[in-house]
């Protein structure tokens, strides 16, 4: 019976809506949510670099999933230095980012005469633990800021027994769309010291940089791809004023870029100042040119071309009837730079006359010497009429220069303590005086700070200086 009535009631029911719908007509529309597609997603992580050897741009490349070596270098030698900006990018999803340093060779590749003189004997290589590194997290620009965390710095064998080759966790949520702002960037600089000697003769290193990319979602914490062990991703932290490390003969590595400030003291003056930091070699960042014949490792000139008799790679610090100086922090250490006059600038007040004596200087070398040439003979030339007495203390220079040319030089090897007076005369007080040339300075400048806009400094013309190591 119930099932019947049940039936019975059901069949009315639906009898009563047929009635209804043909007695009269509602407003009515219809959508269709078409095509519901359930799908993975994808995670893409790429990789660009651009690189330098020796300050000049050598190869980039573009974002890819196949970047090949980034550094590929075969004639490295003592003083040599290259740097290289790495850009990583992930594409479609959130990710976690792991980066790992992996020795690949370390060879001997024989051991050479002049290894065998010194007594080296390992079969191992040692420019391991020669060459120097420093990495950090970058922000595009490729130098390295104060503000900029440092992952690592030391040598390589430091490298790959630090947590880098152990496989280390850079961000804890790494993420990029198509915003230059979203992208991360590592700084790479690599050194390889001047005093580094005959027992790296030949070695040969290989490295892989690995980097490795996880979804962020439903995974809070995930694991070392390299290293099993449960451990909780941190971020590293910036060590506190990082010291060059010592290398094997127990000498003090170049405080290579780091940023440092100075004392100048003039009258009762005191000034601080900043080293300006660069990337290569003072020779290389003076970049003293001169006619190929004059070219010497005495001078230092380095170059030939439009700017011969002057200093090229200074040429947006000059100051045209000045003359400035700095301490200038590269590759081969703290130098201390002098630059007057300001190249290819012609004026009715060109060129001019200056004498610097500066006494307690150090065991360093006078590395550029603008002007010096000689004739082959190795007599001074007819033309050079600039005077280099620094072979004892203190040192005298005197200066003299024409219309659009410079002069001055670079002292390096500073070193990390120093105090050091310079007695200038300029103009009328100095001894070459409208001997050869006419013109005078008007300003004595010392620089500090950002390469390309300095703080300019003025100083007294007729005060002796004293620049000091804090």
């Amino acid at each position: 019976m119930k099932k019947k009535i049940l039936t019975s009631l059901i069949i009315v029911g639906l009898a009563a809506v047929t009635a209804g719908a043909g007695t009269s007509a509602y407003f009515n529309d219809t959508e269709t949510s078409q095509d519901n597609t359930f799908q993975t997603g994808s995670l893409d992580l790429q990789v660009n670099w651009d690189e330098k050897y020796n300050g000049e741009k050598v190869e980039n490349s573009n974002y890819t999933d196949n970047p090949g070596p980034i550094f590929g270098l075969s004639d490295i030698k003592p003083g040599d230095h290259g740097q290289a900006k790495v850009g990583l990018r992930i594409y479609d999803n959130p990710g976690h980012l792991f980066m790992r340093i992996k020795e690949k060779a370390d060879k001997e590749n024989g051991i050479s005469e002049p290894e065998r003189q010194i007594g080296d004997t390992d079969p191992d290589g040692e420019l391991d633990s020669r060459i120097k590194f420093r990495i950090w997290y970058d922000d595009g620009d490729g130098i390295k800021q104060d503000d900029e965390k440092t992952l690592f710095y030391g040598t390589g064998q430091e490298m790959v027994e630090s947590n880098l080759g152990e496989g280390h966790f850079l961000a804890q949520e790494f993420w990029n769309s198509e915003a230059s702002e979203k992208k991360r960037h590592l700084g790479v600089e690599w050194w390889l010291p001047k005093h580094v000697g005959n027992e790296a003769q030949s070695d040969l290193l290989k490295y892989d940089f690995e980097f490795y990319t996880e979804q962020k979602r439903h995974n809070e914490n995930p694991n070392n791809p390299w290293n099993s062990g449960d451990k909780e991703p941190e971020e590293p932290e910036e060590p506190e004023n990082p010291e060059p490390p010592e290398d094997p003969e127990g000498n003090e590595t170049e405080n290579y870029n780091q940023t440092t400030n100075y004392t100048v003291t003039q009258g009762d003056e005191t000034y601080e100042v900043t080293a300006i930091n660069g990337d290569q070699t003072v020779e290389e960042f003076y970049e003293y040119q001169l006619p190929e014949d004059q070219q010497t490792e005495e001078n230092g000139a380095i170059s030939e071309g439009n700017f011969n008799w002057g200093s090229k790679g200074t040429f947006n610090l000059q100051k045209e009837d000045g003359s400035v100086l700095m301490l200038y922090n590269g590759t081969d250490g703290l130098s201390l730079v002098a630059v007057h006059g300001k190249a290819n600038s012609y004026s009715d007040n060109g060129g001019g006359s200056v004498s610097f004596t500066v006494q307690n200087l150090g065991d360093g070398n006078w590395d550029v010497k603008d002007d010096l040439y000689r004739k082959d003979n190795g007599e001074l030339s007819g033309s050079n009429y600039d005077r280099w007495d620094v072979d004892s203390s203190p040192h005298r220079i005197n200066w003299t220069w024409g219309d659009g040319g410079t002069d001055g030089g670079a002292f390096n090897g500073l070193g990390n303590s120093f105090d050091f007076t310079i007695e200038p005369r300029f103009n009328e007080e100095a001894p070459l005086y409208n001997e050869y040339y006419d013109g005078d300075l008007e300003t004595w400048e010392i620089l500090s700070g950002d390469r390309e806009n300095p703080e300019r400094i003025e100083l007294d013309m007729d005060e002796p200086i004293t620049v000091s190591s804090n």
